[in-house]
């Protein structure tokens, strides 16, 4: 098996330790600044893994690239991906290979969407949104919702370490806290909103806000019948002075470009600079007052009924670092490259991905998934080890 990872950043990096861990596949890693792929490289191995210098905007170098490769799956990281996701896609269609990504906006998964029967007709898979969130959710709303027989409202809520966010996650962030959109009455409708979520220790109660995530995007195209899809999210800690929903509110403007000394920027390319250069400060500080703040949460909440009566089925999980996300992406890379994901054409995770296979996949030899005690039967509890 050989695997072609796009970007060296925090989950391209991962997603190389993942599969120098956990399997035996010949890995490339590529990105246009050569010293960070080959540091990766160095770091995991030059044996098993091949830094490459690749520029993803250059069309037909980057076509050139896959085939000479010659892949079996070809896994981005490389966000935003409102920007990014349809020339990784373009490109791999063009050279005949299969694709999965960490694509986490709806504008990103619109792409894939749209050359749905170009993929079919490259005889091709491509697989969008495959981290924590989108992707683990999606797969894990997908097997509860296959418990019941009549699904009615899903809720997506998650919390991110703020010292494990990259410059590009950034230009996600703001963007998709500024146009959220959720999936309401059977409609994707723009929508802002803010909830309150308990995540335990040591994340604590911490308020989230609605977000552009796939979630309400995708799966009310698979799972038929919901009426409600909500995803909400938060980074964590906020720095004071430095909030998502202040950011946000610039809305009307981040994506409008301004002159600046004769060069044309826009205002989200401005304050997602400003924003990363910020915390690496209080990230530094945080080291030196011995404070640690690399936790994350997830919970899907999936409530409908069976057998005529009302039922809510739960999965959480609080977990350090961020390393479900390139879990997530190499597992289904895996599958994807093995034959276990047959259909050809552009999905979200739950539309292509069997829960049960996956859940099997992701859990050897990092994690569980497994019922809460028998008073609480329709709850579900993931623990995450570290790795």
């Amino acid at each position: 098996m050989k695997v072609l990872i796009l970007g060296s950043g925090i989950i391209g990096a991962g997603a190389v330790r993942q599969l120098v861990k956990y399997s035996d596949a010949a890995v490339v890693n590529a990105d246009i600044d050569l010293t960070k792929a080959e540091a990766v490289a160095e770091k995991y191995g030059k044996d098993r893994v091949k830094a490459k210098r690749l520029d993803i905007d250059d069309h037909a170098g980057f076509v050139k690239f896959i085939k000479e490769e010659n892949p079996d799956v070809v896994a981005s990281t490389i966000g935003p991906f409102y920007k990014n996701a349809g020339k990784v896609y373009k490109a791999c269609i063009a050279a005949g290979k299969n694709c999965v990504d960490v694509c986490d906006d709806i504008d990103g998964v619109s792409q894939a969407f749209a050359v749905d029967a170009e993929a079919k007709k490259a005889g091709i898979t491509i697989v969008s949104g495959l981290g924590d969130s989108p992707g683990l959710t999606n797969i894990l709303a997908k097997y509860c919702c296959d418990q019941l027989e009549i699904v009615e409202d899903i809720n997506i809520l998650w919390v991110a370490p703020l010292s494990e966010v990259g410059l590009a996650q950034y230009f996600h962030g703001i963007h998709c806290f500024a146009f959220p959109h959720q999936y309401v009455n059977g409609k994707l409708i723009d929508l802002d909103g803010k909830v309150t979520v308990e995540f335990g220790e040591p994340i604590g109660k911490i308020e989230l806000l609605y977000c552009d995530h796939p979630e309400p995007f995708t799966l009310p195209r698979y799972i038929k019948g919901v009426k409600n899809v909500i995803c909400a999210g938060a980074v964590w800690p906020e720095v004071p002075g430095l909030s998502m929903s202040a950011i946000a509110g610039f809305k009307d403007y981040l994506m409008q470009p301004v002159k600046l000394r004769g060069a044309e920027i826009t205002p989200i390319e401005v304050l997602s600079h400003m924003a990363f250069n910020l915390v690496q400060k209080q990230i530094e500080q945080w080291k030196v007052d011995g404070r640690e703040y690399r936790y994350g949460g997830t919970i899907i909440e999936v409530k409908g009924s069976k057998g005529g009566k009302k039922t809510k089925l739960t999965f959480s999980g609080v977990g350090k670092g961020m390393t479900t996300t390139p879990r997530t992406l190499v597992t289904v890379a895996k599958m994807v490259a093995a034959g276990q994901v047959k259909v050809k054409g552009a999905y979200a995770a739950e539309g292509c991905v069997d829960p049960q296979d996956f859940m099997k996949a992701f859990s050897e030899g990092f994690a569980t998934i497994k019922t809460m005690p028998a008073d609480k039967p329709n709850e579900f509890i993931v623990d995450i080890v570290p790795v």
